[in-house]
């Protein structure tokens, strides 16, 4: 069920909505407005900015590409996505993000898996070089604006042991940027030797013998190959595998924004009542103000479009989200068939 709270109701709207076992159905007909959004509709009035703090299946749901008054929700609608219901009362306490203030710029990319390069590649669970990652961060470094001071960390230097140093030591207001794979697997019992277990040919579904969904997403940084579908621990310092459990230990209070560029990397786990466990919590948990990443598998010239533009925005003057709702409108525009390219990255607030 959903409930809908708006600033004049004296108590929250309760929907009803599917169950899970229906949803499939419910997108393979075409019937989200009817028996998703209409329900919900109903307790909004003329409200533009509506957020999202969901549980469960509904966490991923397409939100913004439901077809709506001849239109996408996207067209009509501010739609900000939240963790837990905390983020709201912290948000509206905050001051919106300026983009005249004085930032530094962490950026991990162009990591060397030891896989053979490759010229095509998704940023998901395999390990080839991403070309198109280094290119991603060289691009942005010349949008900075004064006032900006970069550190890019590129090759070899893509590395954990360079991450993880990240701790304590983010200047205030500071962004972090990683681009490069990101990994998302399911839980195996069968696995004895608590390793990240080979992917089957062709196959995208990864398992692992760990049992915390926090060891079961995160990204890949430089060295991963050596370590990655082995049946050694991982947590080495040169393993090259920073899992969402890594993340939350480390301390990145004063950081403004986490972009994780690459597949996959909102994926999680959900727990009834405790929310989404994976790579977005552990951002938090370390003390990011907001997390922007990827639902979806997507192509690293599409990733590149999509992050470019929200710097564009970004650097224009805009704040954060309303850099983010620019840039999924004007690619929603370019190319409306491709929604992978402007609804599967998600701004958490």
């Amino acid at each position: 069920m959903a409930l809908v709270v708006t600033s004049d109701s004296s108590s929250p709207g309760m929907v009803l909505l599917p169950k899970k076992r229906d949803l499939f159905r419910i997108l393979l007909k075409n019937q989200e407005i009817e028996k998703i959004w209409n329900p919900i509709y109903q307790f909004l009035g003329n409200r533009k900015d509506l957020y999202f703090c969901m549980e469960g299946d509904l966490i991923d749901f397409q939100w913004s590409n439901i077809p709506f008054q001849k239109k996408k929700l996207l067209d009509i609608y501010n739609l900000h996505y939240l963790l837990s219901t905390s983020d709201f009362v912290k948000l509206k306490q905050e001051q919106a993000d300026s983009i005249h203030l004085k930032r530094d710029l962490y950026g991990f990319g162009g990591a060397y898996f030891s896989a053979p390069p490759s010229l095509k590649g998704m940023r998901g669970q395999g390990a080839q070089y991403l070309p198109g990652s280094r290119e991603e961060l060289c691009r942005i470094d010349t949008m900075l604006p004064e006032g900006w001071k970069s550190h890019l960390f590129l090759g070899r230097e893509a590395n954990k042991s360079n991450f993880l140093q990240l701790s304590f030591r983010t200047a205030p207001h500071s962004v972090i940027h990683i681009a490069t794979h990101g990994f998302s697997l399911l839980y195996d019992e069968t696995v004895s030797d608590g390793r990240i277990v080979s992917f089957k040919e062709n196959s995208w579904i990864g398992t692992s013998a760990y049992k915390d969904p926090m060891m079961r997403h995160g990204f890949l940084l430089t060295g991963a190959n050596r370590y990655w579908n082995k049946p050694i621990p991982y947590e080495a310092m040169d393993s090259g595998i920073v899992t969402a459990y890594d993340v939350s230990q480390m301390n990145l209070f004063g950081t403004d924004l986490v972009i994780l560029s690459a597949c996959r990397s909102a994926s999680g786990e959900t727990k009834d009542g405790e929310g989404l466990f994976g790579l977005i919590r552990a951002f938090k948990v370390a003390g990011a103000k907001a997390v922007l990443a990827n639902m979806n598998n997507i192509s690293d010239s599409e990733t590149i479009s999509f992050i470019t533009t929200f710097y564009r925005y970004w650097m224009e003057g805009n704040n954060m989200f309303d850099a983010f709702c620019r840039t999924q409108r004007e690619l929603m525009n370019v190319d409306p068939e491709n929604e992978f390219l402007w609804s599967g990255f998600v701004l958490f607030e």
